[in-house]
C-alpha cells in the first residue's frame, strides 16, 4: 500500500528545539558572571566563618613572610656595603700612599719630581684597575644573588598561599567535628516528627572520618512510587523514570569515583515528594551541614519538568540552592516521537526508492506499529498546517502514537541533563572546596564528548563553550586566593580542555598560563614570542611545569616542545662566551645533578672554573665529562692544564699524551706535552741546564713563571757576517692571551728574569749607548708583537682616561699591520685604558727591558748574529750593515710576524716600527739604574727613547743597543709604534 507522505521537517530541527528547551537553562546556571558571583558570595561567606585563631596564624605566616623579605634585603645591602666598604679601603690605601710619596719627595726636593708623577700615575692604574675588577666580581655575584632571592621569594609565596590554604582546611575540619554531634541531634528530632525529606537514619548520612574527603549526592526523582498519586501535583502520564535515572546517574558517579574523587550516591533516599523545593532543602542542609552534599531534585507540574539543585560545602553556613532547568516534558516527549516517526519514514521511502514494495517494508514492524506510525504523521502534518497560521500545536488536539523508545528517549535525556549539572558541581567541589591535598582539576571535559555524543554538532559547540566560560569562571575565583598559582592553574584547564575533540579554549589558556609565568617573575616579553620568551627563562627548577605545558601542547597536535636541559645549556655557553664565568657555572650547575647530564654540561663547567682559578674544581669537572665521554681529545687536553695548573705535572704527561693519541693533529697539545718533557728534563738535570743558561736564574724563572702557563713554539735564525744563514733552532715560550673583545687578542710572552751588558762596548755604536754596563731584569712580559692597529682600535674604544685617542691613525691601514702615528702620550693612555679594562698592570717598556727583551741572550748588534738583511727585518735594504747584503726596500709597515722571532718568542724587534719606552731621556748611562727599572731622574721630560728602527731607515738605527732621540713625545710620524709590557708579578 502506497503511502502519501507529508512535507516532512528535517529531523534534526527537531533535536535543535530539544536541547534549545535546555539551553536557555544552562545558559543561565553556567553563565560567567552569574557562576563567579555566587562562587565569590560563598567564598565571602566562608571567609567571614574563619575563628580569631586562623587569623593570628595566617598573620603570624604573612609577617614571617616580610621577615624573610627583609633578610633579602639585608642580604643584598650588606654585599652593596661590602663592595662600598673595599672600594674606600682602597681609597684609603691610596691616600695613605699618596700622602706618603707626597711627604717623602718635599722633604727631599720640596716639589713633586716625574718619578713622583710616574709613581702616581702607576699607583692610580693599580686602584682603577681593582676598582674596576671588584666591581666585576660583585656585579656577578649581586647577579645570582638577585636570582636566588627572585625564587626564593617565589616559592615562598606558593607555600604561603597553600599554607594559609591549609590552615583553613584544617579550622573546617575542626569545626566538621565540632558540629557532628549537633547534627546528629538534628537529625534524629526530624525523624521523631516525622518532618525528614530522607529515611536514613543518622549513622548512614554522617561520615565519620573527618579526613575521608567525599560528596553526597542525594537524588529526588521526578515521581517516587511509594507516594499516593492523589498527592501528586502532576505528572500523569510521566514515566517511571526513578531506578532508569538511578542507574544512569550511579553509572556517572563511579567514573568520579575510579577517578579519585569520591562521591556516595543515595538514590532512594526521598522519603516522597510532599518534601520539595527549598524547605527540603533547608531541613537536610540543617541536619547534614557538616557533609559536602549536593541535591538532584525534579519537581512535575502538570506538563511542566523542574530539575532543582541545592550545594554546600564543608562547614558553609549558609546553602546555594537554585532552578538549574524548566521545560515541558511533554512536548520533549513529543519532539522524541516525531524524530522517531521521521526517521520512520525517510528509510521506508528509500526502500521504497529502491524498487521494493513499501508493504514489504511495513510488514517489518507489524500492522500496530505501522498504524501508530501513521497516526503520528498524520499529527506531525496538522502540526505543521498549524505554524502555518502561525497557531501554537499545543493547543490542538495531538494524540501521538508514544512507545517505550520515546519514554527512553525522554528519560536519556533527562539523565544527561543530570550529568551536565552534577558533574559542573563536582568539579567545582573538588577543585574550589576542598583542602589542597584532596584537590583535583575539572574531570567532566573527559566525559562530556562522549554524554552528548548523539546531540548535533551545532547544539554540542554551543554547550562546550558554556561548560568552557563556567569553567573560567571557576579557575578565576581560585586566582583571586592563590595569584602564585595562577599559571598552574591555567593550565590545570588547559589539560582539561584538550580533551574536547575541537580544544575550546585550551590554546587561550595555554597562551594565558605562559603570559602569568612570565609576568609573576618580571619578564617582559612585549613585541617577542611568548614562549620563546618562556624556553629562554626557565630553570631546571620548572620541570614539572614545563613537563605539563608540553603535554597539552602535544594534545592540541603541535609539535612545539619546550627542553629546559636545552635552555640552561644555551644559557650557560651564552654567558661562557661573554666571559660571565660565575653565572656560566650556575647554570651548569642546574643541568650537572640529573639524571642523564651530558659531557658537555661538565667540559664548559669545567672552562669556566679554568676561567676563574678554580683549578681543583676544574679538574674533577674534565675528569667527570671523560666518565661520560672518554674519547674526547679536548677535553683530555684541557684536564691537563689544569693538572699542569696544580703542580701534577706527571698526570699532565699522561694526558697530552692520551690528547695526542685520539687526535694527532692536535699542535698546542704537542706544544704542551714538548714543554712538559723539557720541564721534567730540567729537574732530572739541573746542573746541566744551569751550565747550559748561565745568564738566567732558574729559580726565579720557575717561581714568576710556572710550567702551568701555555707555551708555543717558534724557529729563530741565526746568520754568519755575510748574512748567511747557518743555523736554525727550535724553542718554546710561555706565554698568556688577553681577550680584547670581537675576536681580537693580545698575546703576552714570558720573559725570564736574568743578567745582561746593557749598550755598546767601546769602539761600538754611539756615545749615548754607552758606558755599557751590567743590569739585572726582574721576569715580566712583554707583547709578541709591536701593538697592532686591530688591538689599538679594540682598546682605543674603551672610556677616556685622560687624553682622546684616534680610532684610526695609521697611514698604511691593515688590521694585522703595527700601529703607527702614535705619540708617547696616545701611547700611555693606551696602556691605562688596557689596565682598567683587564684589572693588570700594563705599560711601556723600560729602556733596559726593552734591549734585554730584544737581545734574549746575545750579545751580537742583531739577535740574528753579527749583521741583518732584507730577509729577516723591515728596513730600508737599500743600505747594508758589515759585509751584509742589499735588498729590497719595502717603504711601508710589513704586517706583524712576518719575520723570524729572537730566542724568547719575540717578532719584529728590529725595524718596521720604531717603539716607545717609559724614561726620560738621558744622552748616556752614566748613573743608569742597574735594576732594570725605568729610568726617570735627570731626563729630559720633553723626550722619551725610542728602540727598534723602522721599515724608513737603515739597519745600522736597527741595532739592539741603538737608541734615539730624534722626536719629542708629542711627536706621531709614521713610522712610530710601541709594545706592551706586564708585571710578572700578578696572577694570570
Amino acid at each position: 500500500m502506497s503511502l502519501n507522505l507529508p512535507a516532512l521537517p528535517e529531523k534534526t530541527g527537531f533535536w535543535r528545539s530539544i536541547w534549545d528547551k535546555a539551553k536557555n537553562s544552562f545558559n543561565y546556571l553556567f553563565k560567567p558572571q552569574v557562576y563567579s558571583s555566587q562562587i565569590l558570595a560563598d567564598t565571602q561567606r566562608i571567609n567571614t566563618e574563619r575563628n580569631i585563631e586562623a587569623q593570628q596564624e595566617r598573620d603570624k605566616a604573612q609577617q614571617e613572610l616580610q621577615r624573610m623579605q627583609i633578610v633579602s634585603q639585608a642580604l643584598q645591602a650588606k654585599a652593596n656595603l661590602d663592595l662600598q666598604m673595599e672600594q674606600g679601603e682602597l681609597n684609603r690605601q691610596l691616600q695613605l700612599e699618596l700622602a706618603k710619596l707626597n711627604q717623602n719627595a718635599q722633604a727631599e726636593q720640596g716639589i713633586l719630581n716625574r718619578e713622583l708623577q710616574l709613581k702616581l700615575t702607576q699607583l692610580s692604574q693599580e686602584f682603577q684597575a681593582q676598582q674596576g675588577k671588584l666591581n666585576r666580581e660583585h656585579a656577578e655575584k649581586l647577579e645570582i644573588l638577585r636570582g636566588q632571592l627572585q625564587k626564593w621569594a617565589l616559592d615562598q609565596q606558593k607555600e604561603l598561599q597553600l599554607h594559609l590554604k591549609q590552615l583553613d582546611a584544617e579550622l573546617a575540619r575542626e569545626l566538621r567535628i565540632f558540629d557532628r554531634q549537633t547534627s546528629l541531634e538534628v537529625i534524629k528530632e526530624q525523624k521523631r516528627e516525622k518532618n525528614s525529606p530522607l529515611i536514613f537514619v543518622t549513622e548512614d548520612l554522617i561520615n565519620l572520618n573527618p579526613d575521608e574527603m567525599r560528596l553526597l549526592v542525594l537524588f529526588s526523582p521526578p515521581k517516587i512510587r511509594q507516594d499516593n498519586p492523589s498527592q501528586l501535583s502532576g505528572g500523569r502520564g510521566f514515566p517511571d523514570a526513578e531506578h532508569a535515572l538511578a542507574d544512569y546517574l550511579r553509572e556517572f558517579f563511579q567514573k568520579y569515583t575510579n577517578q579519585g574523587r569520591t562521591i556516595e550516591f543515595l538514590p532512594g533516599a526521598w522519603t516522597s515528594k510532599a518534601f520539595h523545593s527549598e524547605s527540603a532543602a533547608k531541613a537536610i542542609f540543617r541536619g547534614l551541614k557538616t557533609e559536602p552534599t549536593l541535591i538532584l531534585e525534579d519537581l512535575i507540574e502538570g506538563n511542566n519538568l523542574f530539575i532543582n539543585i541545592a550545594f554546600w560545602g564543608l562547614n558553609w553556613s549558609k546553602y546555594r540552592y537554585q532552578k538549574a532547568i524548566s521545560l515541558s516534558w511533554l512536548e520533549t516527549l513529543f519532539d522524541f516521537v516525531k524524530v522517531r516517526t521521521i526517521d520512520w519514514a525517510e528509510k521506508r521511502q528509500a526502500y521504497q526508492d529502491s524498487g521494493k514494495n513499501a508493504e514489504q517494508f511495513d510488514q517489518f514492524f507489524g500492522n500496530k506499529v505501522v498504524e501508530g506510525l501513521r497516526r503520528n504523521l498524520s499529527v506531525l502534518e496538522a502540526e505543521q498546517e498549524c505554524l502555518k497560521y502561525d497557531c501554537d500545536p499545543s493547543e490542538i488536539e495531538r494524540p501521538y502514537w508514544v512507545n517505550e523508545k520515546d519514554y527512553q528517549a525522554l528519560i536519556q535525556f533527562i539523565a544527561i541533563c543530570h550529568c551536565l549539572f552534577a558533574g559542573m558541581f563536582i568539579d567545582e567541589f573538588f577543585l574550589l572546596h576542598v583542602p589542597n591535598r584532596y584537590r583535583k582539576s575539572p574531570f567532566l571535559p573527559q566525559l562530556l564528548p562522549d554524554l552528548i555524543k548523539d546531540i548535533p554538532e551545532e547544539q554540542q559547540a554551543e554547550l562546550i563553550e558554556m561548560v568552557v566560560a563556567s569553567y573560567e569562571a571557576m579557575y578565576q575565583a581560585l586566582e583571586a586566593s592563590e595569584s602564585a598559582w595562577i599559571a598552574e592553574l591555567k593550565l590545570d584547564l588547559a589539560e582539561s580542555l584538550s580533551h574536547f575533540s575541537n580544544q575550546f579554549g585550551a590554546r587561550k589558556q595555554i597562551d594565558e598560563s605562559i603570559k602569568a609565568w612570565l609576568d609573576l617573575r618580571q619578564i617582559d616579553s612585549q613585541g617577542l614570542d611568548p614562549m620563546e620568551v618562556l624556553n629562554q627563562s626557565v630553570t631546571v627548577d620548572d620541570q614539572a611545569y614545563i613537563n605539563r605545558l608540553n603535554q597539552c601542547l602535544l594534545n592540541l597536535g603541535e609539535k612545539r616542545q619546550l627542553n629546559v636541559s636545552l635552555a640552561c645549556y644555551n644559557r650557560g655557553l651564552n654567558c661562557y662566551q661573554s666571559r660571565e664565568y660565575q653565572k656560566a657555572i650556575f647554570e651548569f650547575s642546574q643541568l650537572s645533578e640529573s639524571e642523564s647530564p651530558q659531557a658537555e654540561v661538565f667540559y664548559y663547567r669545567g672552562l669556566a672554573y679554568s676561567q676563574l682559578q678554580n683549578y681543583p674544581e676544574a679538574a674533577k669537572d674534565f675528569t667527570r665529562s671523560l666518565q661520560i665521554k672518554p674519547d674526547w681529545a679536548e677535553v683530555h687536553f684541557e684536564l691537563g692544564k689544569a693538572y699542569q695548573k696544580l703542580g701534577k705535572v706527571q698526570q699532565a704527561l699522561a694526558e697530552y699524551q692520551q690528547t695526542l693519541r685520539l687526535k694527532p693533529e692536535f699542535s698546542e697539545a704537542q706544544s704542551k706535552l714538548e714543554l712538559v718533557e723539557l720541564y721534567l728534563a730540567e729537574q732530572r738535570h739541573p746542573a746541566e741546564q744551569a751550565e747550559k743558561t748561565p745568564d738566567f736564574s732558574q729559580e726565579e724563572t720557575e717561581q714568576k713563571f710556572p710550567v702551568s702557563l701555555p707555551s708555543f713554539y717558534f724557529e729563530t735564525v741565526t746568520v754568519d757576517s755575510r748574512g748567511k744563514e747557518v743555523k736554525r733552532e727550535k724553542k718554546p715560550a710561555r706565554y698568556f692571551t688577553e681577550n680584547l673583545g670581537n675576536g681580537v687578542t693580545l698575546e703576552m710572552v714570558a720573559i725570564p728574569a736574568g743578567q745582561f751588558k746593557m749598550g755598546s762596548p767601546d769602539g761600538q755604536g754611539n756615545d749615548n749607548e754607552r758606558p755599557q754596563h751590567l743590569v739585572t731584569v726582574p721576569a715580566f712580559f712583554m707583547g709578541k708583537y709591536p701593538i697592532t692597529q686591530a688591538q689599538w682600535k679594540a682598546v682605543a674604544s674603551l672610556p677616556k682616561i685622560e687624553c682622546d685617542l684616534d680610532l684610526n691613525p695609521s697611514k698604511f691601514s691593515g688590521n694585522n699591520r703595527p700601529v703607527e702615528q702614535v705619540s708617547w702620550y696616545a701611547a700611555v693612555e693606551f696602556c691605562m685604558r688596557l689596565s682598567k679594562a683587564t684589572g693588570r698592570d700594563y705599560r711601556l717598556p723600560s729602556e733596559a727591558q726593552w734591549e734585554y727583551a730584544c737581545r734574549a741572550g746575545t750579545t751580537t748588534p742583531f739577535y740574528f748574529g753579527g749583521t741583518i738583511t732584507p730577509d729577516l727585518a723591515n728596513y730600508d735594504g737599500n743600505y747594508i750593515y758589515a759585509q751584509g747584503p742589499k735588498g729590497v726596500y719595502r717603504q711601508e709597515t710589513t704586517p706583524v710576524g712576518k719575520f723570524p722571532p729572537n730566542a724568547f718568542g719575540l717578532y719584529d724587534m728590529h725595524g718596521n716600527v720604531w717603539e716607545w719606552c717609559a724614561d726620560t731621556w738621558h744622552d748616556n748611562y752614566k748613573d743608569a739604574p742597574t735594576d732594570g727599572s725605568v729610568w726617570i731622574e735627570n731626563g729630559d721630560d720633553n723626550r722619551s727613547p725610542r728602540r727598534c728602527g723602522s721599515w724608513y731607515f737603515n739597519p745600522d738605527i736597527c741595532r739592539s743597543a741603538f737608541r734615539s732621540n730624534r722626536y719629542r713625545r708629542d711627536y706621531d710620524y709614521n713610522d712610530g709604534g710601541f709594545r706592551v709590557v706586564c708585571g710578572a708579578g700578578r696572577t694570570l
